[in-house]
C-alpha cells in the first residue's frame, strides 16, 4: 500500500563450477519508491542514487546468498524491481543473471465512514494561436471533511491538441495527462498546470476529472471544464523585382517573393497586381497554386503556406509607351495577419525609345565616309574647292575667244 513499508528479497546462487571471486548484487529502485534499509546474509549493502548496491564476497560452487530490500512507495503504480549479478570470475551465462518482478501499489483503505467532497475547476485562456502552445490550470480543492488519500487528477486531450509538459507528478501516455497529487486534507487544495500545442483551428475543450482513495458523496463538482478558441495568426511579407530600365515594345519580367513568417499556416493565400495601361500582360507563372489576368488585373491563388514556406509568382509584360510605371503587388490570407506593413511591395520601371542603329559604313573604313550630326567641317579643305571652282571660271572665259576660231575654220 502507499506510505507502507515492504521488502523484496533477491537470491544468487552459484552453479559452478568454480568459485565465484567477488559477487555484487544492484537493485536499482523505481520511480516513486524510497529505500528504507537493506540487509545481506553475508557482505554488505550501500545505497547511491537510488541504487542499492551489495558486495556479497565470494560464492562457492552450489553457495547461495540472500539479500532483503526494504522500501516504501509514496504513489499508487505497478512497480518493476530487479536485481542484477556479477563477479570478478568468468562466466559463461549471463542470461540468468538479472530477474524482475512487477508489484502493484495500492491505495490504502479509507478509515470508516471517511468522505472527501473534491471539486475541479480548470482555467484556461479565452484564445491560442495555431501553431503556438498555450497552458491550462487543473485547482483541485478538497471540501472535506475527510482528507482526501491518493488523489489522481486525469486530462484526456481532445484531437487538434499536442502534448507538451506537465507540472511534477503528472505523465503522459496515449493522450491521457495523469497526475498523482497525493493526500489532500479538508480544506486544502493544489494545482496541475498542462502545456500543450495548438494544432489545428477550432473551438476546443479542454477537461479534468479528480478521484481519490476516500468516498465521495457529491461527483457532480469532480469535473471541470474550460473552452479555447484557436485561432490563425500568420505574417505575411512579400517582395518584389523588376528591371530598373526598358525599352518600349520590349518584354521583361517582375518577380513577387511571398514568405509566411508564422506562427500559423497562411489559408487562401492570395496575391494581386493591378498594372498601369501602358503594361500589358504576356504570360504569368505562379510557383505553386495558379494565376490569372482580367483586364491588367492580375490574381494569383497560391492556397495554403505553412509557416516559413514561401513561393513566387513572375508575370512577364511589354511596355507599350515611353513612361516611367509602377508595378504594385499585395497579399492577403484568410488569416489573421498581425503585421500588414510588410503585406505590399512596389517598384518602378521606366521605359524609353529603342536607340537607333547606326547606317552601313559606319565606323571610318574604307568604301564610305559618313557625317554625323555633330561633324565639323574642314575649312581649309572648303577654301580649296572654292578657289579651284574659280580658277577653273575664269580658265573657261578666257579659252572662249580660241574656242571660237577653231570653229570657225571647222576644227
Amino acid at each position: 500500500m502507499v506510505g507502507q513499508a515492504f521488502s523484496y528479497m533477491a537470491t544468487a546462487l552459484n552453479n559452478g563450477p568454480s568459485t565465484a571471486n567477488g559477487v555484487v548484487l544492484s537493485s536499482t529502485l523505481p520511480a516513486g519508491v524510497s529505500f528504507v534499509n537493506a540487509s545481506a546474509e553475508q557482505g554488505s549493502c550501500t545505497i547511491a542514487s537510488g541504487t542499492v548496491n551489495c558486495n556479497l564476497g565470494d560464492l562457492a560452487n552450489g553457495a547461495s546468498t540472500t539479500t532483503t530490500i526494504t522500501v516504501t512507495a509514496s504513489t499508487a503504480q505497478v512497480s518493476s524491481f530487479s536485481a542484477t549479478i556479477s563477479s570478478a570470475t568468468l562466466d559463461n551465462n549471463t542470461a540468468d543473471n538479472i530477474a524482475a518482478s512487477a508489484v502493484t501499489i495500492g491505495t490504502p483503505p479509507p478509515a470508516p465512514g471517511a468522505n472527501a467532497d473534491l471539486n475541479v475547476a480548470l482555467s484556461a485562456p479565452a484564445s491560442a494561436v495555431q501553431g503556438e502552445s498555450f497552458t491550462y490550470t487543473v485547482t483541485l480543492l478538497n471540501n472535506g471533511p475527510s482528507t482526501a488519500t491518493g488523489t489522481v487528477v486525469s486530462s484526456t486531450l481532445p484531437a487538434g491538441l499536442s502534448f507538451g509538459s506537465a507540472d511534477a507528478g503528472c505523465a503522459q501516455a496515449a493522450g491521457t495527462v495523469t497526475c498523482n497529487l497525493g493526500d489532500l486534507a479538508s480544506g486544502t487544495s493544489t494545482t496541475a498546470a498542462i502545456t500543450v500545442g495548438a494544432d489545428v483551428v477550432q473551438t476546443v475543450n479542454v477537461s479534468a476529472a479528480a478521484t481519490s482513495g476516500v468516498a465521495d458523496n457529491n461527483t457532480t463538482n469532480n469535473t471541470g471544464m474550460a473552452s479555447v478558441a484557436v485561432i490563425a495568426v500568420a505574417d505575411l511579407s512579400v517582395s518584389l523585382f523588376a528591371p530598373s530600365t526598358v525599352e518600349v515594345g520590349q518584354q521583361f519580367d517582375y518577380i513577387a517573393t511571398v514568405l509566411n513568417n508564422g506562427p500559423s499556416i497562411a489559408s487562401g493565400t492570395t496575391l494581386t497586381s493591378t498594372l498601369p495601361s501602358e503594361l500589358v500582360v504576356r504570360s504569368m507563372r505562379a510557383g505553386q497554386g495558379t494565376c490569372t489576368n482580367a483586364s491588367g488585373t492580375v490574381m494569383c491563388d497560391f492556397g495554403d503556406l505553412t509557416r516559413g514556406a514561401n513561393t513566387a509568382a513572375t508575370i512577364t509584360v511589354e511596355a507599350q509607351t515611353v513612361q516611367t510605371s509602377d508595378i504594385s503587388v499585395a497579399v492577403s490570407t484568410s488569416a489573421t495577419d498581425n503585421d500588414a506593413a510588410n503585406d505590399s511591395d512596389t517598384v518602378s520601371v521606366s521605359s524609353s525609345i529603342p536607340a537607333t542603329p547606326p547606317p552601313p559604313g559606319d565606323g571610318g573604313g574604307s568604301g564610305g565616309c559618313t557625317l554625323n550630326n555633330d561633324a565639323e567641317f574642314d575649312v581649309s579643305l572648303l577654301g580649296f574647292i572654292a578657289l579651284s571652282l574659280v580658277q577653273f571660271g575664269r580658265r573657261r572665259a578666257a579659252l572662249s575667244p580660241w574656242r571660237k576660231k577653231l570653229a570657225a575654220l571647222g576644227i
